[in-house]
């Protein structure tokens, strides 16, 4: 899958424009088999990308060049949340910006802070909330400076990019015989007032709109998101889109609920009480 160049810039009222932030990781909790096949498979730390511990060490990261998939068991599932997005910003300085903007929109709540690892800052962020017991959580961050030093990370031209942090956090670039270039498209599916809140936001932020009551696609810079609306099935990550450096023949199975072939992962997102009809 071809992603998304050349996109403009938000204007957030009196500050100068700032572009939408990029997609960077897509989290799923998986069931347990299907997260045991992922550990054990050797064509995904072998062949496919590079493969370690997610910074929690509760899960395992799949990541390609700028963007990564992390995985993780049931029994690790991050706070409440069975799935996610996390979009960032390269830029220093973006995400106040970005939280303005969201303030002047009142697109959702919004949660904001400066997260830490030990003494030393990580990264600030921004969390919209699409519903108090919602499984699916969307999140825009900013690395600091200091964590981009720290780690031995190379600015660009100033820029705190996700390559360079892959990079640093993986001790090595993304090696040309791997399959995974990045990701391209995510497919979630919402309750409808999870899901307006999701288009809301993310419009709010400069992504364009398209679609109808039914599902929308919201096209970034880099990623599209697509969003799928239904009142009876579990809420979550249906499917990731990926951009391959080269094909492959296998179609790669994770126990019964994810499958690998060619440029798409598919997902079967798993129940959770607040994904239940009639849940408030």
């Amino acid at each position: 899958m071809d992603a998304v160049q050349g996109f403009p810039p938000a204007r957030t009222g009196g500050r100068p424009p700032v572009a939408p932030p990029l997609l960077d990781h897509v989290f799923v909790v998986l069931d347990d088999l299907a997260y045991r096949d992922v550990v054990g498979s050797r064509f995904l730390r072998e062949e496919f990308g590079r493969v370690r511990a997610t910074t929690d060490e509760a899960g395992t990261e799949v990541a390609g060049e700028n963007t990564l998939i992390a995985l993780y068991p049931a029994s690790a599932a991050p706070g409440t949340g069975l799935a996610g997005l996390v979009l960032s910003y390269e830029t220093p300085g973006s995400i106040d910006a970005a939280r303005e903007r969201l303030d002047d929109r009142g697109a959702s709540p919004l949660r904001c802070g400066l997260v830490r690892r030990g003494t030393r800052p990580w990264c600030h962020v921004v969390q919209p909330e699409l519903d108090p017991d919602s499984p699916f959580h969307l999140c825009i961050a900013e690395l600091t400076p200091e964590w981009f030093a720290a780690l031995g990370a190379v600015r660009d031209g100033g820029l705190l990019t996700r390559r360079a942090h892959l990079d640093a956090a993986h001790g090595r670039p993304a090696a040309p015989h791997h399959r995974l270039r990045d990701v391209a498209e995510v497919t979630v599916r919402l309750r409808a007032d999870r899901a307006r809140r999701l288009v809301a936001t993310l419009e709010a932020l400069g992504y364009a709109v398209t679609g109808g009551p039914d599902g929308q696609r919201l096209t970034g810079p880099d990623a599209r998101i697509r969003v799928v609306v239904d009142e009876a099935e579990p809420e979550g990550v249906l499917a990731v889109g990926l951009s391959l450096n080269r094909p492959y023949p296998h179609r790669h199975r994770f126990g019964d609920s994810s499958t690998l072939t060619g440029d798409v992962w598919t997902f079967r997102p798993r129940p959770h009480p607040a994904s239940r009809p009639g849940h408030r």
